[in-house]
């Protein structure tokens, strides 16, 4: 019934969506949005998620569109996202990272923007992707080398894990120090500290 309901929907005139996002409040468009994601609840309890994939994505999309101000709206990127990095084989990066930059443009300070990183960040660090990973958090060490300050450790561990990689070893070393020093008691200082003795290995054997 809701893809029937979500396919009437897409014949509708584009102008409609305007409309009934001007008249409604965010209160409105809060409890609208609500619905819309039950109704992917139900579609995702009665047919496989996989079988579905296209109808879910649509769904997710049509609430960005007619309810930019619901809170649910903010998550709905973050669900495409997975829907991109998770579900897709292969994984769609270009896709994912697109629509990362849609979200900061539209919601800069958003509470989900650490979320969406990380789980872009995951998606290229499970796949190898190093020199995306690298691009991701360069604007952000930039940053905390400008102020001084390192405030996420997600940011220089995985700056370091993709210098690493990328076998930028000097760059590498200096990331993990600041991890080991700025946050000794996060679990990535101990990767931070066996990557060292890495470094050190590698080192021996280069000619």
């Amino acid at each position: 019934m809701f893809v029937q309901f979500f396919l009437l929907a897409q014949t509708l005139p584009s102008g409609s969506y305007a409309e009934e996002t001007k008249v409604l409040t965010r209160d409105e468009q809060n409890r609208e949005a609500l619905k819309a994601f039950e109704k992917i609840l139900e579609m995702t309890e009665s047919t496989e998620r996989s079988a579905i994939l296209p109808q879910i994505e649509a769904a997710y999309f049509d609430i960005i569109r007619r309810y930019p101000e619901a809170y649910l709206t903010q998550e709905s990127y973050w669900r495409i996202m997975l829907i991109y990095l998770i579900d897709s084989n292969p994984p769609e990066f270009i896709k994912a990272a697109d629509l990362r930059e849609e979200f900061l443009k539209k919601y800069p300070d958003s509470k989900l923007k650490d979320l969406m990183d990380s789980t872009l960040a995951d998606g290229y660090y499970k796949h190898g992707q190093w020199d995306k990973l690298l691009m991701l958090y360069t604007p952000s060490i930039k940053q905390s080398i400008e102020t001084g300050k390192f405030t996420r450790v997600a940011d220089i561990f995985m700056y370091s894990e993709a210098k690493f990689r990328l076998n930028d070893l000097t760059e590498a070393e200096k990331g993990y120090r600041i991890v080991m020093a700025t946050f000794p008691g996060a679990k990535e200082s101990e990767v931070a500290k066996n990557r060292l003795g890495e470094i050190q290995a590698k080192r021996a054997k280069l000619p």
